[in-house]
């Protein structure tokens, strides 16, 4: 029941580039700071910040596309501390003043980062889409999907320890039979039991791929 407000936010660089623009509706007081890719330049002071403090390490900001982050500020935090610094600012004291900055980063500022295996995730999705594409009996765009779907596990392959390819060569060769088995069906249209018995077979798949998520290459 807490009303909505709309909140644009803009992050800079030290140099005032502007790398995020964000607009979204909001229930609560935490709104994003950034969210996907960054550099590291722009966050790593408020890491520092929070490592120096809490003595907590682990976080790494980094440009690369396997990790995602999102940094969120909490509002409120932010401003009671803000007004700590001002006050302090006002009664001359600097040093003061500079703990209170620091802690608006620590104890306002809050880091969630993911890693994902993209190729493996690409796969993944083209497989629902696959699926969802026979649902409505478009063969066409299934074999597309089921194209991208085997391009993204054979990169995926290519990254694993050899003792784990195998389980990705079974799914290939799966996709494989399913894609010459919807090229022969091209000139006639599959019973709604054939077409179901697709659908299962590629949300096991899809399970499957899923599972490999919790092993690391």
């Amino acid at each position: 029941m807490l009303p909505r407000t709309s909140i644009h936010t803009r992050t800079t660089d030290p140099e005032g580039k502007v790398i995020y623009e964000d607009d979204r509706e909001v229930q609560d007081d935490r709104v994003a700071l950034f969210e996907g890719m960054l550099q590291a330049r722009t966050l790593a002071p408020i890491r520092e910040a929070k490592r120096d403090v809490t003595r907590v390490a682990g976080v790494r900001v980094v440009e690369s596309e396997a990790i995602s982050t999102e940094v969120t500020a909490d509002l409120d935090t932010v401003d009671a501390y803000l007004g700590r610094a001002s006050r302090a600012l006002d009664d001359k004291k600097t040093d003061e003043a500079a703990r209170a900055l620091i802690m608006a980063q620590v104890r306002g500022v809050d880091f969630h980062y993911a890693k994902e295996d993209t190729p493996l995730a690409e796969a993944r999705d083209a497989i629902w889409l696959a699926k969802r594409a026979l649902e409505e009996n478009n063969s066409t765009q299934a074999q597309t999907n089921l194209g991208i779907a085997r391009q993204q596990l054979e990169v995926y392959r290519q990254v694993i320890p050899e003792n784990r390819r195998q389980e990705v060569n079974q799914l290939m060769a799966e996709v494989n039979r399913l894609d010459a088995q919807l090229r022969q069906e091209a000139n006639q249209s599959a019973s709604q039991a054939e077409r179901s018995r697709q659908g299962n077979v590629m949300a096991r798949w899809w399970d499957e791929v899923n599972g490999w998520f919790k092993k690391r290459p």
